[in-house]
């Protein structure tokens, strides 16, 4: 049986989106808002490209909601 690799953009997307989990559990609003926007800004410059392919897609999908839960946090 041989192991299908993965692109290194899906490994990428998975990190970040434990980065932005690990960011929201420690309740640090503006550091997270920070990251979402930095995130979302490279990302958005890295993958222009290929935004609607895999990592990509989950990288922008994931920075956005952090962006949003981050506004929320801070709001409220």
């Amino acid at each position: 049986m041989q192991i299908r690799k993965r692109p290194l953009s899906d490994q990428f997307a998975a990190l970040l989106v434990v980065l932005l989990l690990l960011l929201t559990a420690l309740g640090n609003a503006l550091l997270l808002f920070i990251v979402a926007v930095a995130g979302l800004l490279a990302g958005m410059y890295y993958y222009r490209g290929s935004m609607g392919r895999g990592g990509a897609l989950a990288a922008t999908a994931a920075f956005t909601a952090a962006l949003i839960i981050a506004l929320f946090m801070l709001i409220r």
